[in-house]
């Protein structure tokens, strides 16, 4: 969700929930991230970009003992075209995704995160 506070500042709150499961081991991870999205508001098309930093809660099955929080931050931007005034669709959106879970070697995880919609 994003507060607007001006025409092209605004302040985003992002929680997703991800389940991952292999022959070994199952597992959930939650992140939940805020911060600032500039905005460049031109007509039908809106391009923007965002940073936002926070953590990640993962279960016991995501290389750690029970549910615990790790550091989580994402960089990226995309793309909303308004469809009507009520109606907006994001073609494009991709972002670098770093968790820092520990995992035995560097505790750092490169991510790339892609959505549309």
């Amino acid at each position: 969700m994003t507060y607007n506070l001006n025409h092209w500042l605004g302040v985003l709150g992002n929680v997703a929930g991800y389940w991952a499961t292999n022959a070994n081991r199952q597992g959930a991870a939650i992140p939940y991230l805020f911060g600032p999205r500039a905005n460049l508001r031109r007509g039908r098309f809106t391009p923007f970009s965002q940073l936002l930093a926070g953590g990640i809660r993962t279960s016991s099955g995501i290389e750690t003992t029970g549910w615990q929080n790790h550091f989580a931050f994402t960089a990226g931007g995309g793309l909303e075209w308004k469809l009507s005034e009520h109606l907006s669709l994001r073609p494009l959106q991709a972002e670098y995704f770093l968790t820092r879970i520990p995992d035995g070697l560097n505790d750092r995880q490169n991510n790339f995160r892609y959505s549309a919609g």
